[in-house]
């Protein structure tokens, strides 16, 4: 990228407060302006039940798919405070 390209733009980075720090470390850099503006906030679920159940129901997958690295680090979180481990059948994919 042309290091002027960014030079002076304002851009609104929607991540999480926690998880948004290198990002506007990186556009900083790059001479542009950036806006937090956090659009969404993780954090663990009420009720695990759900995903306890699909976690028991691994090996019947013939895939999973993350949708972030946030649901990839609960997931395998989950799966180590249940004593769990992830079973060699399903194939995995992530989004990013």
């Amino acid at each position: 990228m042309n290091s002027t390209a960014l030079q002076g733009k304002g851009i609104v980075v929607t991540r999480p407060r926690a998880q948004a720090d290198e990002m506007l470390t990186l556009l900083q850099a790059q001479g542009a302006r950036p806006i937090l503006f956090p659009a969404v906030q993780i954090e663990a679920p009420e009720n695990w039940q759900s995903l306890d159940d699909a976690l028991h129901q691994l090996v019947a997958y013939d895939w999973v798919i993350f949708s972030s690295r946030n649901a990839v680090a609960f997931a395998l979180s989950r799966l180590q405070s249940r004593n769990l481990s992830w079973p060699t059948g399903p194939r995995i994919a992530a989004v990013g």
